[in-house]
């Protein structure tokens, strides 16, 4: 009869997988994932240079979410019951637009953060309008070097 080590783990009960899903571990990964969901939304409000932050969170999230439906899918196989399916369904894709409007902001960062500098210095509703103008001007500006580079590689 082999001897067990006092520091090493009990054996794992027959039939059950390391990792396996459990309603304990879905409860964990729900809470890490609505933490990383409301750090997202949180960050989001933030000024320009550290909005793109969110882009770590968001990726988290997701992978988190997905990882958390999976076992949630699992947990429910096995008889248990699991709650929370909608929830997590609308906080995947809250985090899902949330990543794509961040990697939008990221891919044009001059424009964004020049406007969000105009708009910070604007004190009439005129000057925000002027600041618009040029967001949009820029933006149309881009958008057309874009295709014209698209058209004639």
């Amino acid at each position: 009869m082999p001897t067990q080590n006092p520091q090493s783990p009990p054996p794992a009960p027959a039939g059950s997988r390391p990792g396996g899903a459990t309603p304990e571990r879905v409860r964990e990964q729900l809470r890490l994932f609505l933490v990383l969901l409301l750090g997202l939304v949180v960050v989001t409000q933030l000024e320009l240079p550290f909005r793109l932050g969110g882009l770590l969170l968001g990726l988290g999230g997701a992978w988190v979410g997905i990882r958390l439906l999976i076992s949630m899918t699992a947990v429910s196989r096995s008889g248990a019951e699991v709650r929370g399916w909608p929830s997590v369904i609308i906080g995947l894709g809250l985090t899902v637009v949330l990543v794509l409007v961040l990697t939008v902001q990221a891919v044009f960062y001059p424009v964004m953060s020049e406007r969000e500098r105009c708009l910070a210095e604007a004190n009439t509703i005129k000057a925000q309008d002027s600041c618009d103008r040029r967001y949009e001007d820029r933006l149309d500006d881009l958008t057309g070097d874009l295709r014209r580079r698209a058209q004639n590689p």
